[in-house]
Formats: structure tokens, sequence, C-alpha cells
């Protein structure tokens, strides 16, 4: 349950991801937890109950694992990959369910597959050396014009 206070934004610097950034390069939220409750355990994550990145206050932040925040995430809809409905060339994203539930381009990944085995064949025939050169006892055979050079 989210508390009645209003969110405390950080005024300061804040990275790509929105989170407020001390000056020896901590994220805020995390300081001011450790400040309040001691050291952040190995593997324990401060989340958001507010969802709401630069916010530094107190009673919106709670322990969890990475696995509680992603499932907190799915709860809330806000993962990244379920607020895509469209790849970055606006084809429609297609739900894979066989490894594990993911979103992806069909369009771009037939693209991007015939890509890599054009390239694939390529490599192939320019690694094939049919005009080989051999040299014994000053006599050169080569194959390109069958013949041998003196």
């Amino acid at each position: 349950m989210v508390s009645q206070k209003p969110c405390l934004l950080w005024p300061g610097y804040r990275n790509k991801d929105g989170y407020g950034v001390l000056p020896d390069h901590k994220l805020v939220h995390r300081a001011v937890w450790a400040q309040l409750h001691g050291p952040i355990p190995k593997g324990i994550e401060i989340l958001h109950q507010c969802d709401n990145p630069p916010c530094f206050e107190p009673e919106h932040l709670f322990e969890g694992t990475q696995a509680d925040n992603n499932k907190d995430a799915a709860s809330k809809s806000r993962s990244s990959g379920q607020k895509k409905t469209h790849c970055k060339q606006g084809h429609e994203l297609t739900l894979n369910r066989w490894k594990r539930p993911q979103r992806y381009c069909v369009v771009c990944r037939r693209e991007r597959d015939r890509l890599s085995v054009r390239n694939k064949q390529s490599r192939i025939s320019s690694n094939r050396n049919d005009g080989f050169e051999i040299e014994v006892e000053s006599t050169k055979l080569s194959a390109a014009e069958g013949s041998v050079l003196r």
C-alpha cells in the first residue's frame, strides 16, 4: 500500500533511468534506505511503492529481491515488454511462449535470419581457395592454371 505522503523528488542529477544519483555515484534511494535501516544485504534491492525512480521518500521504499521487483512491475503493467506492441520498424510484435514469455517481431526476425544466412554463405565462399599454389624444390604447381611453372 502506498503511503499518503507525497513523493520526495531528487532535485539533483538523475541517471538515464531517472534515479537520483549522489556525487559519489550512489543511488539516492539506496543511500537513504541504508542511512535509516543500515547496510543493504547482498542480493537485496530497494524498491519504490510509488514507481517513481527519483523519489526518495522513506515511506515509499521497501526491500525486495530482483524477482520481487519483476513481479511488482508485472502486476502494475510497467515492465517494458508489456507496454510494447510494435517493434522499432513499426511491425506488430508476436508473443513467443516456447522459451519464455516475450514479444518479438516476426518480420524483423525473418530479415535478420535471412541476412545471417547470406553473410555466412559469403564468408564460406570467400574463405574457399580454389587457386592453390605449392612450391617444391623450385617447381611451382598452380591449380588455377593447371600447369607446372619452372
